[in-house]
Parts: structure tokens; sequence; C-alpha cells
């Protein structure tokens, strides 16, 4: 499986496993004064954990609903064009970087050779040039996802209005 593939495909997983998460997980539907654990006769509420929670809570949320964006902008534009996700994505990312050419994974083999594991620095570049090539463009491509991905939510005129929480100093 090539690193493009991983990274379209942790892209549109994240938002699916958020879909089917049981809905009562969720803070929102319990009320501040939910009790969510006892100690003892001590009652742990929603609120105290919230207020715990604090800068994490937000952070899972910031993630949760970026992913919900990104689906939704992604699947709305391969709509356009008539495609899923996945080839969506694939056809943006190989229109923008192309297949790293032989010379520069010959540059990239004697810049680094020292460096790479002893199965590839020590092999001859004619045995290792495929997996070069194909490594190099999958890395290259992997960083690319990100950049379409934030393209087309600026197209599509994205705005979060989700606030962090107000840190109070004592």
């Amino acid at each position: 499986m090539n690193l493009t593939h991983v990274a379209l495909s942790l892209l549109l997983l994240a938002p699916a496993c958020a879909k089917n998460a049981p809905s009562n997980l969720a803070s929102s539907s319990m009320s501040g004064d939910t009790v969510v654990a006892m100690i003892g006769s001590q009652k742990v509420t929603m609120a105290e954990l919230d207020k715990a929670a604090g800068r994490e809570l937000f952070e899972v949320r910031e993630r949760a609903l970026d992913n919900i964006i990104n689906e939704r902008v992604i699947k709305a534009e391969a709509k356009k064009v008539g495609l899923d996700e996945d080839a969506f994505l694939k056809q943006q990312v190989e229109k923008r970087v192309p297949e790293v050419s032989v010379d520069e994974a010959r540059k990239f083999y004697e810049e680094n050779k020292a460096r790479l594991p002893p199965q590839i620095g020590g092999q001859p570049f004619e045995q290792v040039k495929d997996m070069l090539v194909k490594g190099l463009t999958g890395q290259n491509r992997q960083r690319a996802v990100g950049d379409v991905v934030e393209e087309i939510k600026s197209k599509a005129g994205v705005k979060v209005m989700l606030a962090a929480p107000k840190v109070q100093v004592a």
C-alpha cells in the first residue's frame, strides 16, 4: 500500500469512525449536572469533567469538526466531477505532484546512501531505483493531500466558529 493511499484513507476514515460512535458519548446530550461517576458517595458531574478536560476537549472537538468539514467539501467537489472521494483526491494530488524522475531518485540515493537502511543503501541504485521512485513520489503526494484539502476548503468558503475555551487566571 503506498503512502498516498494511506493518507487518503486516513482523511476519509476518521469522519466515518466518528459517525459510527455512539451518540450517548457526546457531552452535549448530557447536562452539566449529569453524574458521570461516583467515588463512594461523592458525585463527579459532567460540568466537572468538562472543566477538567478543558483544552483536550476543545482539541478533540476541533479535530472532529475538521474531519466533518473535510469530508463534506471533498464529497461535494468529487460529486461535481463524477468521482468518489478517493478517486477525486488521488486525481487532484497526482495532477499537482508528478512522479519523481529517475534522476531525482538517483540524486536522493547518492546524497543519502550512508543514512539509508543497508537493504537500500547497500544495493546498487539500479536495484532500488523503482522502490525509490515510488517511495519519494508517495512522500511528495502525501504532503500534497493537506494542501489540496485546504485549497478545496478555501474555495468552499468554510468558516469555523468553534472557539477555544477561555482560561481563567487566578
